[in-house]
């Protein structure tokens, strides 16, 4: 059986050939015994998009939302089963000295262009980095290690993620730091082999 790791946790992917109640669900979710049900005979793309939702509801459980997990959450795992299989996010991350140069979210190619401190496009002075929806373009500040710009960029793609994924509240940074941690601990643990 395969399994997922999100925050540490361990949980299995069980693939079932028939479901054991009647009803249209295709999969399911088992916090408590941290166990992942998708219908196994679906198609590739239906599979893939149905384990990646109930992914994202353990991801938004265990980060931050769980008295809010009737929240369409459907979006938000389809954007980020798009972003998973369009990106090496595992492969760049766990390289100590190259940040992407582009990244793509829902199909959108975003530049990841590292700048120097007092660029327009960084106008706070506390802000290391700033996405651009409209620009495609992601900003770095380039005077901070390495390791550091591959969290603000996972900062902003988070920013990007929920943008294209219709969340309007995603400016707020008590959702979007935890996410980008989540995210950033679910990436270097997971190689997504178990997506068909």
């Amino acid at each position: 059986m395969e399994t997922v790791k999100i925050n540490n946790i361990d949980y299995k992917i069980e693939n079932r050939d028939y479901w054991l109640k009647s009803g249209d669900n295709v999969s399911a979710l088992h916090i408590n015994r941290g166990l992942l049900t998708v219908l196994s005979d679906l198609p590739r793309t239906r599979y893939n998009r149905y384990l990646m939702e109930i992914i994202t509801r353990v991801i938004f459980y265990e980060t931050f939302w769980p008295e809010q997990l009737d929240l369409d959450t459907r979006q938000f795992g389809r954007t980020l089963l798009s972003f998973i299989k369009s990106n090496n996010v595992r492969d760049w991350l766990l390289k100590e000295d190259q940040t992407p140069n582009r990244v793509v979210i829902n199909d959108l190619i975003y530049d990841v262009i590292i700048s120097d401190k007092g660029d327009e496009f960084l106008d706070a002075t506390e802000c290391l980095g700033q996405i651009k929806q409209g620009q495609l373009k992601i900003f770095i500040l380039s005077d901070i290690p390495e390791q550091r710009k591959k969290a603000v960029l996972m900062h902003e793609i988070v920013h990007g993620l929920l943008h294209e994924a219709g969340f309007a509240d995603h400016d707020d940074d008590k959702i979007v730091r935890p996410l980008s941690n989540m995210l950033h601990n679910l990436f270097l643990n997971n190689k997504f082999d178990f997506l068909r």
